[in-house]
């Protein structure tokens, strides 16, 4: 488990997100949990059991629109020996992506 000074040297805060997203996997749409997000990437709760191919199309679900989101698989949690989460890299400049990040930090912000 990492220590919270490991955690801290990441270069964009997460942010706290309970969003559906799918993507395809061996030729099958697979549907997950968004669990966190940053500029960089997401974490994604999902069922599936075996290592993902390393680069993925992340479609999120934002009520209003289906965001495509090209991402790369950079590590597998696993609980019990069974993969559980697995955390995504976004390959290219995804503005609308950047968008939603930027709305899902702003959602509960009053001024």
């Amino acid at each position: 488990m990492k220590s919270k000074d490991q955690y801290s040297k990441r270069r964009y805060e997460r942010i706290p997100v309970n969003e559906g997203v799918s993507f395809i996997y061996k030729g099958c749409r697979n549907s997950g949990q968004m669990l966190d997000c940053s500029a960089e990437g997401m974490l994604i709760e999902t069922q599936v059991s075996d290592p993902m191919d390393p680069k993925l199309d992340i479609v999120i679900y934002t009520g209003k629109e289906r965001l495509h989101v090209p991402a790369q698989v950079v590590r597998i949690y696993k609980k019990h020996g069974v993969q559980t989460r697995v955390g995504v890299k976004v390959l290219r400049n995804a503005n609308k992506y950047i968008q939603f990040v930027l709305k899902s930090a702003l959602k509960d912000v009053t001024v």
